[in-house]
């Protein structure tokens, strides 16, 4: 799956407000909005991302290559 010229990695929604969080292959996480595509949020991770994104008191974890992390977009729920 391509989004952008991105090649993407894990997908998962995360939190109650139905967010889709997306892991790629280039080493950040993105929320795109769900019409338009344009990404609402986004983080560096570093490598790339292939653990499902998931959410847990307000806090984005997910595991990239390298690495796992833990972020804080605003307007998260959990």
């Amino acid at each position: 799956m391509e989004a952008q010229g991105r090649c993407l990695g894990a997908l998962g929604t995360a939190g109650g407000n139905g967010t889709l969080y997306v892991g790629t292959n280039d080493g950040r996480v993105v929320a795109p909005d769900a019409v338009s595509g344009e990404e609402q949020w986004t983080a560096e991770t570093g490598s790339p991302v292939f653990s499902t994104p998931a959410a847990a008191d307000g806090v984005l974890h997910l595991a990239s290559a390298s690495r796992t992390g833990a972020y804080r977009p605003s307007g998260l729920t959990s």
